[in-house]
C-alpha cells in the first residue's frame, strides 16, 4: 500500500472531510492534512482553488500541514492535497473540499460549445 493521505476542514466547532461541502459559510476555516506511510522522501502541498498555500516536506514518512483561511460566501472555493515523491512524481491527490456558492454554468447545451456552420 502507498502513502495515505487525509485532509480536514474545521469550523464553528464542525469536522468536515475530503469531498464535503461546508456551503455558504463565511469566516474563518482552519485545514488540516496528514501524510503517513509514505515510503519515499517528497513533499506535500495544500491546493486551494489552484494555488499552492502550504508545503511540507515528507520526513520520516510523516507529514503535517496546517492552514487557515477566511471564506467569502459569494465566491466558490476549493482545496486539496497534493502529495509528490522525491523526483516529483505524484503519489496521491485528494478530492477537495468545497465552500461557497455553487457556481452556474455559463454554457448549458451542446450548441453552445460548439459553432454550426
Amino acid at each position: 500500500m502507498g502513502a495515505r493521505a487525509s485532509l480536514q476542514a474545521q469550523t464553528n466547532g464542525k469536522s468536515y472531510e475530503i469531498g464535503d461541502d461546508l456551503g455558504e459559510w463565511s469566516g474563518a476555516i482552519d485545514f488540516k492534512a496528514t501524510v503517513t506511510d509514505c515510503r519515499s522522501s517528497g513533499r506535500a502541498q495544500i491546493v486551494s482553488n489552484g494555488h499552492v498555500v502550504a508545503e511540507a516536506p515528507i520526513e520520516g514518512g510523516q507529514a503535517v500541514l496546517r492552514w487557515r483561511t477566511n471564506t467569502d460566501p459569494a465566491r466558490s472555493d476549493w482545496v486539496r492535497l497534493d502529495v509528490f515523491g522525491g523526483e516529483g512524481q505524484m503519489l496521491a491527490i485528494t478530492n477537495p473540499i468545497y465552500a461557497g456558492t455553487q457556481p452556474t454554468p455559463a454554457m448549458q447545451k451542446f450548441g453552445d460549445f460548439v459553432s454550426l456552420r
